[in-house]
Parts: C-alpha cells; structure tokens; sequence
C-alpha cells in the first residue's frame, strides 16, 4: 500500500514562510518560532507550515486555509487572503509529491535452515534428562563437612640461594 507524503524541495521554507508573515505584518523569526514551540506557545510559522502542508496534500479547501489563519493567529480575512497568495507563489511551486510503502513486506517464517547448513549433518549427543520434580520421600543423604587445619607449607630455600631476611613490603598500607 502506498501513502503519498508531501516534500518540500525549498531548503528555506521556514525562512520562506518568515519572509511572507514580515510582509504582512506579523513578524518571526525561525528563531523565534522555535523558542515559541519549546515553549508551548503557538508558532506563527509552524501554523503557516501546517496548513501549506494541509494545502498541498489538498485535505483542506483554501477557504480551510484562511479560516485557519484567522482563528489560530488572529488575522484579518485580508491579511490571511495575502498569505495565503504568497504561499501559493513562493511555497506550493516547491512542493513533490512521494509515494512511500506503509505496509511492510511479508517474511517467511523463520526456519533452521543456516543452522542446518552450517552444522551439516554432525549428530550431536543429547543431554541427558533430568527429574522435574525432586524425590521428596526419599531425600539422597548428605554427607558431613569436614574441615582439616590446614597448615601452610614450610619455607623451601632453594641451593644457591642466599638467605635474604625479609623485610616489610613498602608498597603495602599497614592494616590497623
């Protein structure tokens, strides 16, 4: 299924839509328009965009289009005629149309075929199969620890070795 999606081939199409909002009496800079939105305020620009963009996939009439302008920044129906003219001029001429896929493509199931293909045919052993549930009545026995003192082994001196005394490592923190 294709969706059509609209582009606009102009790179300064914010700064085309600044241009048009000065000329009629409403200034703002993409700057500004982009400190307005992190805000959480109303953009001029992003309100002119909106609505070239309605205008262009044709889901609103231009009747739509000033309607809009008026109620979402407050202009007259002169003013919002003007824009819309300008924006028919400069903007829409730089409008493409793109169709884009929307529905992914269908995938086979997923099989072990480069498993197969990598191992050949090598038969490996199974594992062995352990009991699910553990045998309650008769519980294996448990055999006691057993703990030995370990003594650590005697000092070896290897022939023809000297005999140095040690001294207390340097490097090492004394423990207090």
């Amino acid at each position: 299924m294709l969706k059509e999606e609209i582009y606009f081939s102009d790179d300064n199409i914010f700064k085309t839509i600044s241009e048009i909002l000065s000329k009629n009496g409403l200034k703002e800079t993409p700057n500004e328009a982009a400190d307005k939105v992190t805000d959480g305020k109303v953009s001029f620009i992003t309100v002119v965009y909106g609505l070239a963009t309605d205008l262009a996939k044709q889901t609103i009439s231009e009747k739509d289009f000033i309607n809009g302008l008026q109620n979402k920044i407050n202009v007259s129906s002169a003013v919002a005629q003007n824009i819309l003219k300008d924006v028919k001029e400069k903007i829409l001429p730089h409008v493409e149309k793109i169709n884009i896929e929307t529905e992914p493509k269908e995938e086979g199931p997923v099989t072990a075929a480069p498993v197969r293909l990598v191992n050949g045919n090598q038969n490996f052993p199974k594992r062995p199969e352990r009991p699910v549930t553990p045998n309650i009545e008769n519980p294996p026995e448990r055999k006691p620890r057993t703990t030995k003192n370990i003594t650590p082994p005697p000092e070896i001196t290897k022939p023809g070795m000297p005999n140095l005394p040690k001294k207390p490592d340097s490097y090492r923190e004394p423990i207090e």
